[in-house]
């Protein structure tokens, strides 16, 4: 069973736990920017509940333009922004301060193309949870040939809404409850090692 998927900004869960438990997983880098996905932002919890943290892009035509050519704006601090609002969300989480430097390292590293720094984050999570695996990138775009395709995002969100999450600590849960498939930030900050266990265990519901 093959999956497409595109480059994303700190993934979801859900798609940590398809790699962790072996599906075919294909990143998608020969497709044009989308608006409003999860290319160039994430959901984490925070005070207010669930919220984004999105990457500022380059004024033009996004839309239209190959994945691997998008570059990052740095016209405002968002590096600091995004670095600030994890510690009001995270900061108390219990792997919070074991994990955090990783990620300040990497975003940091100011990367001028959106999909270089995705993909150095991608490799940085697969290697906190020491889930071994290689991306595997397509050669060209298809809109077929894959059993699932979450380059769209309603097809992603619909997949995603199936998927029964057991409870974990999050810090904001005594006000929200449990809130499944954020980040994997959310995840790894609130579990540390016992991540890559947890992604294991979800049972996947196609």
């Amino acid at each position: 069973m093959k999956i497409i998927y595109p480059s994303q900004y700190c993934s979801p869960i859900i798609f940590y736990a398809l790699i962790a438990q072996g599906y075919e997983l294909v990143l998608e880098q020969h497709e044009n920017y989308q608006k409003r996905s999860l290319r160039n932002k994430f959901f984490c919890l925070s005070a207010n509940g669930s919220s984004s943290l999105s990457i500022p892009l380059k004024k033009g035509k996004n839309n239209q333009s190959n994945i691997k050519d998008v570059q990052i704006s740095y016209d405002e601090n968002w590096v600091r922004h995004h670095l600030s609002a994890l510690k009001s969300n995270y900061g108390k989480s219990a792997f919070y301060e074991h994990y955090i430097d990783g990620y300040r390292l990497i975003i940091s590293e100011n990367f001028s193309l959106l999909f270089d720094l995705n993909l150095s984050l991608h490799h940085h999570f697969l290697n906190l949870l020491q889930i071994d695996y290689s991306p595997k990138f397509s050669d060209h775009y298809s809109p077929k040939g894959y059993a699932y395709d979450f380059r769209n995002q309603n097809k992603f969100n619909s997949f995603a809404e199936r998927q029964k999450m057991d409870r974990y600590p999050q810090v904001f849960e005594d006000k929200f409850g449990f809130t499944p498939n954020l980040s994997i930030l959310d995840l790894i900050f609130n579990l540390g090692p016992e991540s890559k266990r947890y992604l294991l265990n979800i049972r996947i519901n196609f």
